[in-house]
């Protein structure tokens, strides 16, 4: 009986160890099961970081070129403020030269009119001193024209002794 005993014994440990093992088998098989899956999360997560990562450069890369791009249009619009500037700036001296070539001009234009003005007024006077003088002198021959022959009667008043085309003559 104690050989059944043991046998039985035996037996149940066998049992016992094949349940153990096969426990131990499940066990293994839920570890790598759960081992697999971390590993193909681990793996998916590590390819979803990495793409993350080539997004990421990608996007940079973009934005890189998006100011790249930026600066270049900042540098054509300042360039092309520099040449309107410039070109304001000529115009404006252009239009100051060309204000002051007409200022001078009015200016030349006022002081020939002036200039003229003041020959016209000389001509003016010289030709009224001129007539004046004129006048002066036929109202002064005028003048001597009418007195010579009331003074001719006056000088032969004052003479009765010339000779004159009433005088008779002795001959």
């Amino acid at each position: 009986l104690d050989r059944a005993d043991q046998l039985h014994e035996s037996y149940l440990k066998k049992i016992a160890k094949a349940a153990a093992d096969e426990n131990s088998k499940v066990e293994e098989i839920a570890f790598i099961t759960r081992l697999s899956a971390d590993m193909r999360r681990l793996t998916f997560q590590q390819r979803l970081e990495l793409s993350e990562l080539r997004r990421q450069e990608k996007i940079c890369e973009v934005q890189e070129k998006q100011r790249e791009e930026q600066m270049k249009r900042d540098a054509i619009l300042k360039k092309q403020e520099a040449a309107d500037m410039e070109r304001l700036y000529k115009l404006l001296k252009r239009l100051e030269g060309s204000e002051a070539r007409r200022r001078e001009r009015r200016d030349d234009l006022r002081e020939k009119a002036r200039k003229d003005e003041a020959k016209r007024d000389a001509a003016v006077e010289r030709r009224e001193a001129l007539q004046a003088k004129r006048l002066s002198r036929l109202t002064q021959k005028e003048t001597q024209r009418l007195e010579k022959p009331a003074r001719v009667k006056e000088l032969r008043r004052e003479s009765p002794d010339v000779s004159g085309p009433n005088c008779t003559s002795t001959q």
